[in-house]
């Protein structure tokens, strides 16, 4: 809403600050749409455990192929190893198909669900509601924040799932290969986790003011555009451009910041990664060359591939910390719409018969 003098109406009298101060509520409110759907989940669970599984499995006997078979040519029992590991690996990807299907369906059919809670608490709020709320910002509640609390249910909570399950996984069977080996690994992971999880503190913030300003810019984009000959009428055109460009750029350094502080986390766990590549490999290779250990050609080359599938869930897991803020801040805002005070008929209110609207 413009008045004459090209400022907002009286619009935005109290706008709502999204905080993640009772996160774990956001996350119990909406594991209760996902009630219905327990059977799936755990259905979506088993597979994901299959399939980790098979891959833990998988790369201990690709080690065992390096000592047993390639280097003592007895390539008949490597063709029925490999033979065997396909059919494995095959059926992993048909799993991970299913889960993949299961998984977008309670995705989808949760926020419509969540969409219509909402949209239907729109329906009994009192005008008073959005004379004081900006539209734009209620349509973003609407549009982006569901579609963000859609892409943490159909990516971000499995992914973390089988993050921890592929960690504890690959940690057991990587201390029972060679605890000096799992040692470099946990320590280039303990770096990474520290590191991370200071990034994490800072794009919290971040986040939560990008989703705001995001409102805010919805909420010019709306007005503006459906004020279009009011604002044409009153020739107030270069105070909206002025004033759009000043939240567009609120915007854009918002989530600059987010995007920045985020970015961060990958180069740096790369780099560790790779030390860590090499630690193993000079260790591994010493160790062989002193002899009296059980550590083999074999064991490097499967410490290899479980370094990268320990610290791989590892990196997605910080990652997807920035992701579940950013799904958890719109939630908040989804919820904070639904908890508003609906309006209430007076003591005296007459209850009408219902009405088809014809006479």
């Amino acid at each position: 809403m413009i008045n004459l003098n090209g400022r907002r109406g009286p619009r935005n009298l109290h706008p709502e600050k999204v905080t993640l101060v009772d996160w774990k509520q956001t996350v119990r409110r909406i594991w209760g749409y996902l009630d219905t759907d327990r059977r799936k989940l755990l259905i979506v669970f088993g597979l994901t455990l299959f399939t980790t599984l098979a891959t833990i499995v998988g790369n201990r006997v690709n080690g065992i192929v390096v000592d047993q078979f390639i280097t003592k040519g007895r390539l008949r029992e490597l063709f029925i190893v490999s033979g065997l590991l396909a059919g494995m690996y095959f059926l992993s990807s048909i799993f991970t198909y299913f889960q993949t299907s299961i998984t977008t369906k309670v995705a989808q059919r949760t926020s419509a669900a969540i969409r219509h809670d909402l949209f239907a608490k729109m329906q009994r709020l009192p005008m008073r509601y959005f004379d004081t709320h900006d539209n734009g910002d209620i349509m973003s509640r609407l549009t982006n924040d569901v579609d963000n609390i859609n892409t943490a249910l159909m990516q971000t909570f499995v992914q973390l799932y089988t993050g921890i399950i592929s960690v504890v996984g690959m940690g057991i069977a990587m201390l029972l290969l060679s605890p000096l080996l799992t040692g470099i690994v946990v320590l280039a992971s303990v770096a990474t986790f520290f590191y991370s999880r200071t990034a994490a503190r800072i794009t919290q913030k971040a986040f939560t003011i990008q989703q705001q300003e995001l409102g805010s810019l919805n909420t010019q984009i709306e007005e503006n555009v459906s004020g279009k000959q009011l604002v044409q009428l009153f020739d107030h055109q270069q105070d909206t451009i002025d004033r759009f460009n000043e939240t567009n750029a609120r915007y854009t350094a918002a989530a600059y910041r987010a995007q920045l502080f985020s970015g961060v986390i990958g180069p740096f766990n790369n780099m560790t990664n790779n030390f860590a590549y090499l630690l193993i490999t000079f260790a591994g290779a010493l160790a062989i060359l002193r002899g009296g250990t059980s550590i083999t050609v074999g064991v490097i080359f499967t410490f290899l591939i479980y370094l990268r599938n320990f610290t791989g869930p590892i990196n997605n897991i910080l990652n997807l910390i920035n992701t579940l803020q950013l799904s958890l801040a719109s939630a908040e805002r989804v919820f904070q719409v639904v908890d508003a005070e609906p309006e209430k008929d007076a003591a005296n209110a007459v209850e009408l018969d219902p009405h088809s609207g014809q006479c």
